[in-house]
């Protein structure tokens, strides 16, 4: 299966060769290797809810992903 990926500022991946059933830190692995942005800080949405695994994602979706912010000084 394949999906899309994008940015809030609208860059745009494919990710290809996911199953539903990778699981969710496999994908954030592959999105790290595609954007560069550590899986710690990474929260993927499909649609209005947060990704929590890829059951029920279907071939071509786009996933959003969002950078999780740093609280804390």
């Amino acid at each position: 299966m394949h999906l899309f990926l994008v940015t809030v500022l609208g860059n745009r991946w494919k990710l290809n060769g996911l199953d539903p059933d990778t699981p969710i830190e496999v994908l954030k692995l592959m999105v790290y290797r595609q954007t560069g942005m550590p899986p710690q800080q990474q929260q993927l949405w499909h649609g209005r809810e947060k990704l929590t695994s890829l059951a029920g994602v279907r071939e071509g979706s786009t996933l959003t992903l969002h950078p999780r912010l740093q609280t804390g000084f």
